[in-house]
């Protein structure tokens, strides 16, 4: 018998607003069910982690795909294509049924390791407010990407040529490469 955490779930696929055709995605995972119990297990398991027990939140990476996980949500980052979304979405809820599966033989990490502050993060966004992202300050969209709500691609200033420093250094604070 097999012992699954996620049993249904509905998805959405994100473009980000400010760059409607620019061919990046994220995918935005909706659980029936709270998944928090498993997080400990994929502190473990999953490179670059921070977690927030308290607050029920784990951001992590597996194999180059970013996941923000809260208790009933995931979403995935670097989704290229439309059509990539449906793999992306059952590897997320495979990859967090396999850990919940295979709890008895991972050590539970409760270590926690905060994320960055939404200062620590608005300090090297480029403080233009131009509203692209769809949050109406820079700082309500630090504050958000902190937690996982929303991914730097929904900053197209982040990515000019003039602000590449910025945009290495607030990947530094998420250990994202």
């Amino acid at each position: 018998m097999s012992e699954e955490i996620i049993t249904r779930y509905e998805y959405e696929l994100a473009e980000p607003p400010c760059a409607p055709g620019s061919g990046r995605y994220g995918v935005r995972i909706i659980l029936s069910e709270d998944i928090s119990p498993v997080f400990p297990y994929l502190n473990t398991v999953l490179e670059d982690t921070y977690y927030d027990h308290e607050n029920k939140v784990l951001i992590g990476r597996e194999e180059r795909r970013q996941y923000a996980f809260r208790a009933t949500e995931i979403r995935v980052a670097g989704v290229n294509e439309a059509a990539q979304a449906p793999e992306a979405v059952r590897n997320a809820v495979k990859l967090v049924n396999r850990v919940w599966q295979e709890r008895a033989t991972i050590k539970p990490s409760f270590t926690e390791r905060k994320l960055p502050t939404a200062i620590d993060i608005y300090r090297h966004l480029p403080k233009t407010n131009c509203r692209q992202c769809d949050y109406s300050t820079c700082l309500v969209f630090a504050s958000e990407l902190r937690t996982g709500k929303c991914m730097l691609e929904q900053c197209p200033p982040l990515f000019l040529q003039e602000n590449t420093a910025r945009l290495e250094t607030i990947r530094k604070l998420f250990a994202i490469e």
